[in-house]
Formats: structure tokens, C-alpha cells, sequence
């Protein structure tokens, strides 16, 4: 398992670093963890960079979830349909039941 915490806003000039990150994910890990503890605000661009992240990740058989997400962030992801995405054990409130 892999935590990254995402510090600051997830926009479309600041998405690169998670993209880079999820690239750099070794071959054997099963589960990337991403807190969102620290972001505030998501945008259109870096929920579909996101979602692309997912889907690749998956085919690899990685299992990507969310955690900690500020209530405006958590509403955007559920109404663009990717925590759908993600699935049911896709998301958890805190890191620590993760």
C-alpha cells in the first residue's frame, strides 16, 4: 500500500504531481491511497485525470481510494459519478480504517 497526500488545491496546472505519482507506482502494489485531507477544491479537469488514473491503475490491478475529502471535494467526485468509479470500498472518511 502507498499513501499520497495531495497539499493544496487539485486543479488543471496542478495535477502533474499526482499524475507523476501514480506513474511512479511500483509493479506488486495493490493499493494507492490518495488524502485529499489537504485539498480544498477539485476541478473538471483533475476529477477526469483522476478517473483516468483509476481505470489505468485498475488494469494494472491496483485499487485506488480516496480518503479524507473536504465536503465541497467529496460532493463534486460523487456528482461527476467517480466514486462510482472508484466503488464501493473506494472511499473512506479517514486514513487510518484504510
Amino acid at each position: 500500500e502507498r499513501v499520497s497526500s495531495v497539499d493544496g488545491p487539485l486543479f488543471f496546472a496542478a495535477i502533474g504531481p499526482l499524475e507523476a505519482a501514480a506513474h511512479a507506482l511500483p509493479e506488486g502494489l495493490t493499493r494507492w491511497v490518495i488524502d485529499l485531507s489537504r485539498a480544498p477544491f477539485i476541478d473538471e479537469t483533475a476529477i477526469q485525470a483522476l478517473e483516468d488514473a483509476v481505470l489505468t491503475l485498475r488494469r494494472r490491478g491496483v485499487q485506488t481510494v480516496l480518503a479524507s475529502a473536504h465536503p465541497l471535494v467529496l460532493k463534486k467526485l460523487a456528482d461527476h459519478g467517480t466514486l462510482r468509479i472508484l466503488g464501493e470500498d473506494g472511499y473512506v472518511e479517514s486514513i487510518g480504517p484504510v
